[in-house]
């Protein structure tokens, strides 16, 4: 189930977004207190996606704070503003998020978003988890080359060969 984080304003209600959500699915999380207590609450929630809208005060300030205590969690920031603020805006403050969508919402194109952004963040994580054993792979074989180095010239090159041999199969099993 996907986790999103709604860090909307307060004066209004949400209760429509909130519902379309929790009925596709979604796991829902508003954003309470000030922004320690939101970038807390990302931390221990850990959200897959982030909806931001215009009107949250300091948004600038809010989205670069969540984009630098979120690295590590690979979370999406999708920013939901109407043209009128876009245009105001400077290029540099639109590139902080990962989509923006239109307000007013259309919720087909925020289920795309969300879902899109979903499958980014699943291949992001497969990708990290994938060159994180390459890169253990890699340094058990530079250890071993090193290694073999050493020995190369007091060892018979008959039983340097089974050492490489084994270790390279231990390596690459991945164990």
């Amino acid at each position: 189930m996907t986790k999103i984080y709604l860090l909307l304003d307060q004066a209004q209600n949400h209760s429509e977004i909130i519902n379309f959500l929790e009925n596709n699915k979604f796991e829902i999380m508003e954003s309470i207190g000030q922004i320690d207590d939101i970038l807390t609450q990302i931390h221990h929630f850990s959200p897959d996606v982030i909806l931001i809208n215009d009107k949250v005060e300091n948004c600038e300030f809010v989205i670069r704070q969540i984009k630098s205590t979120a690295k590590n969690q690979n979370t999406q920031i999708i920013f939901l503003s109407d043209d009128n603020f876009r245009k105001n805006c400077s290029v540099e403050f639109l590139n902080l998020a990962d989509a923006h969508v239109a307000l007013p919402l259309n919720y087909d194109i925020l289920i795309s978003t969300i879902n899109s952004h979903t499958k980014i963040k699943k291949s992001l994580d497969r990708l990290y988890e994938n060159n994180k054993e390459l890169s253990k792979s890699l340094y058990q074989l530079n250890v071993l080359y090193n290694t073999s180095s050493q020995f190369a010239g007091t060892l018979n090159t008959n039983k340097l060969y089974d050492i490489m041999i084994e270790a390279m199969e231990k390596t690459l099993s991945f164990d």
